[in-house]
């Protein structure tokens, strides 16, 4: 965001993500401590907004470039994935779409039910003894056709 008081450059929320993922990158990458399933996930979570996303197409492509509107660049590390998590598609360009992989859900194969069968056994224990979890007539349903 460009701020016309001090005619400075400010980065928004995003690309003060990708720095600190860059950066934490680089000093596992220095002090030999990446590991192999040290992935850093970015979820984006809501609505497309047509300016925005388009924004992210040279995230998107081979390059991996976020283009910042100073003319910086940070180059994601083979480390760091996003995901977008969104209702629709309306707002995204042909062009956009193109270099997303997509994975589409129906809204019936949504839910807690299935995350509780996705989960392994020691994780369903932990879940179903935590406290602070109130269960309803429906969940008791639900967990016992899933055998509890």
């Amino acid at each position: 965001m460009y701020d016309e008081r001090t005619n400075e450059f400010n980065p928004g929320v995003i690309p003060k993500l990708f720095k600190k993922f860059i950066d934490l990158s680089e000093i596992e990458k220095s002090e030999g401590k990446r590991k192999i399933n040290s992935l850093k996930w970015i979820i984006m979570d809501g609505p497309v907004d047509a300016v925005w996303i388009e924004d992210m197409n040279s995230v998107l492509d081979d390059n991996k470039k976020l283009c910042l509107a100073s003319g910086d660049s940070l180059k994601l590390k083979d480390d760091m994935k996003i995901i977008f998590e969104v209702e629709d598609l309306t707002q995204a360009s042909p062009a956009t779409i193109s270099r997303c992989g997509m994975v589409y859900l129906e809204i019936k194969y949504i839910g807690y039910e299935n995350i509780f069968k996705a989960q392994s056994n020691e994780t369903r224990k932990l879940l179903l003894s935590c406290e602070n979890f109130k269960y309803t007539d429906e969940d008791i349903d639900v967990l016992e056709q899933l055998n509890y």
